[in-house]
């Protein structure tokens, strides 16, 4: 997930700095290219936190729901 990460960086970098040519379609794929990287961003944290057994019971008990149903085992 880290090398995905890192290259949905490096594609947002390089659309950023118009490495490609981008023409009108510029805002459109800068847009996609941010939720992307968020969305992995995200992703990543999401599972490390939630490999912490104590973080886990902690959100589940915020959310209202047991341990087994945050998604982890």
């Amino acid at each position: 997930m880290e090398s995905e990460i890192v290259m949905a960086l490096l594609r947002l970098r390089d659309d950023i700095t118009g490495w490609m040519e981008l023409g009108d379609d510029r805002g459109p794929l800068i847009s996609d290219s941010r939720h992307k990287v968020e969305g992995l961003v995200n992703e990543y944290f999401q599972d490390k936190l939630l490999a912490i057994p104590d973080a886990r019971d902690f959100i589940g008990a915020l959310a209202g729901r047991s341990p087994e149903t945050t998604g982890q085992s």
